[in-house]
This record gives C-alpha cells, structure tokens and sequence, in this order.
C-alpha cells in the first residue's frame, strides 16, 4: 500500500498555514542550542573496482555547519581506503568526532567489493554481522561524489575546469561544479581512477574530503575477508526504484515501500517537524513582511529513527529560510523506530516547506485518483 494521497495534500495546507499564522510566536533569534548541531552523514572517496592498479590511503574528513550566529560547528574523521591488483576494494566508516578530539575515531562499519565475484559484503562492527550481497554490476557512485559527466547545455549545473596539479608524483585534474543550491569541487586522479579531493559548500555546510596519505604498493589482503565470530546473512540484491520524481512537494516517499502503509507513521513526523519548524520561522516570513518562498530537502530515516544524508535541494534564495526548513527536521530528529515490518535498510524522504505561498499544481502535478504504487 502506497502513501495516502490525501495526508500529502494536508501536508502541504498545514505547512502552508502555518508559516501564515505564526506572528504571535516568538522566534527562535541566534539560538544555537545542540537542536540546531546536526552530524550529518558524509559520503567518502569512491573506489572503482579495477584491477592492476593497487593502494592504501588514509582519507581525512571535515564538516562545518554553518550556525545561525555566524559560527561554526566543527567535526572530522578519518576513513582508511584500499584497493588491491584484483579490483577488491575495502572503504570504512568512523564516527565523526569534535575537533579537539585526539584519539582515533571509532569504526563503525566496513565495506568490502570482489569485482571477481560481484560480492558485496557490510561488516557493522558494533553487531559483528556481515551482510553478503551479489551484486549483478559492480556498485556506482553516489550523487555529488564524483562529478556529472553528463551535463547537456541546458543543465541549472555549471563546470568550470580548474586544470591540474601534483600530488604524490600524479597529475590531478581539477573540476568545479555548481548550481543555486552547492558548489562541489573535485580532483581526480586518472591514474587511480578516484577523486583524491572533494569540497563541497551549500548554505548549511561546508565539507572537505581529502586522500592525506596514499602508498601504491598492494594492501594486505586480510582486511579483504570477514574476520573470526562474525555473523553471515545473505541478502537477496535490491534496488530501491522512487515512487515519485516531484520536486519539493510537501513530502514524499522516495523508497520503496516494501508494501508497508506508511500513512500512520508519517502524521507522527510531519507533526514533530511541524513543531520544531514553527518556532524558528525567521521574521522575515512572519507579518507584515510575510516573506515567500520554498525549500526543499530530501533526506534518510534509518531503522533506529536517526536522520542520516540531508540534502538541501531547492534552497529558497533566502538562507535564513532555509536555516529554518532544514532546522525544522534536525529539531524533530531521532524520528520514531521504523515500522518494524519494513524491511528496507531506511526510508528516504523529501520535504517541501512553502512560506506565505501554497504550491502550484504545475508544480506538485497532483490528480485526481490512487496515489503511485509502490515498485513490486
């Protein structure tokens, strides 16, 4: 069963109403309390699965959140990456930590790829289980890791080619593309086939993603297996097909459903996101100023509730709206549990938050009849 059509139109009235209704509230002003610090969760250096050309490399990772008083919210981690002359490649996860912090982060998970077999295997290594995967293609990467190759002349994405430079003896070619919402600058390495440095900047945040340290010499082939005590589970390929393509409609449900009714689950988060957006609604959208426009932000929601991979969309134009909107859903996070019966590994979302102006019907294409169903 797909999401109700009709709690999607409410959505969209009640966001609508209540940024026009707000004056009597008082606003939130430079309050920078821990509802408004997000960790988010930041894609790393994707490894391309050739063979023949083998290394190790420490990745070093900064996040900024850009804080409504002017600071900043400082964070870093470091990821250990590797690749050997099989196209195996190895790629962790740690938890990022303040920047004061001295020891090594904690590993909270690795991935492991055998291009050979096309067996993809997650070791979380708070559970010690090891999720096997066979893939029918090797893995992609995902978006904003590395640049878009394919821009036609009327994308909203600009390039500009930042030439070369060296690195480690290797020739690094340099790209930055940019759109209202982010800018992303890349350095790649067509020797290694991987972006050896990424920045990307958007009214929210400010991320570097850097190969600090790298050996071209064949990595040790055991972090290429599944250590002693951990648990095997075999995981049939999926692929999560979106239900919707709309674009900063209110809120929509990107993944697949799996069959689930979400409807009960999604008046719980649209409710706490609602009360944490209100409160925080900037001046100018308040009378007399009553300020217009909209925002859109897709986000995930994993198992536990946590808020994972906020993406700011469509901005506004305006950042103190889009401070609010984004606030709005790092304010209500942790969400509750997911339905225990979905099966997804987390459920993706996009928000639409309209100041002053409800949405068009170009835009959100609503019609009369079932909502999409879910992929079967």
């Amino acid at each position: 069963m797909g999401f109700p059509h009709t709690l999607f139109v409410n959505f969209l009235l009640c966001l609508y109403l209540f940024a026009t209704s707000s004056a009597g509230q008082e606003t939130a002003g430079n309050d920078t309390s821990d509802k408004q610090l997000s960790v988010p969760r930041i894609r790393g250096v994707f490894l391309k699965p050739i063979a023949s050309a083998p290394f190790s490399g420490t990745v070093e990772i900064v996040s900024k959140q850009k804080l409504p008083d002017g600071s900043t919210y400082v964070l870093k981690t470091i990821n250990y990456i590797a690749r050997d002359s099989r196209g195996r490649t190895y790629n962790e996860r740690r938890k990022l930590v303040a920047a004061s912090y001295e020891k090594e982060p904690l590993a909270t998970s690795h991935h492991i790829y055998d291009a050979v077999t096309n067996l993809s295997t997650d070791l979380d290594l708070l559970t010690h289980i090891a999720r096997q995967t066979r893939l029918t293609s090797a893995p992609g990467p995902e978006a904003g890791v590395v640049p878009d190759t394919n821009l036609d002349p009327g994308s909203p994405l600009k390039q500009v080619d930042l030439g070369t430079r060296m690195f480690k003896g290797m020739v690094l070619q340099g790209t930055r593309q940019s759109s209202q919402a982010e800018t992303n600058e890349y350095w790649y390495s067509p020797d290694l086939s991987i972006v050896m440095s990424r920045k990307h900047e958007d009214p929210i945040w400010e991320q570097t993603i850097n190969v600090s340290e790298l050996e071209r010499v064949e990595p040790d082939p055991s972090i290429f297996a599944i250590p002693d005590g951990y648990s095997i589970v075999e995981v049939a390929e999926t692929r999560n097909v979106p239900q919707s393509k709309q674009a900063t409609d209110g809120v929509e449900i990107l993944s697949d459903t799996k069959g689930i009714d979400f409807g009960p689950y999604m008046k719980q988060i649209i409710a706490a996101t609602q009360r944490a957006w209100l409160p925080i609604i900037p001046e100018p959208a308040r009378p007399p100023l009553n300020k217009k426009g909209k925002v859109g932000i897709r986000f995930k929601i994993y198992p536990n509730g946590a808020v994972r991979e906020m993406v700011l969309e469509y901005p506004s134009g305006d950042i103190s709206l889009d401070r609010a909107a984004w606030g709005g859903i790092t304010g209500a996070s942790p969400y509750p549990p997911l339905p225990k019966e979905f099966t997804g590994p987390f459920l993706e979302l996009r928000f639409g938050f309209y100041y002053n102006q409800p949405p068009s019907k170009a835009e959100h294409g609503l019609t009369p009849g079932p909502p999409n169903a879910p992929p079967q």
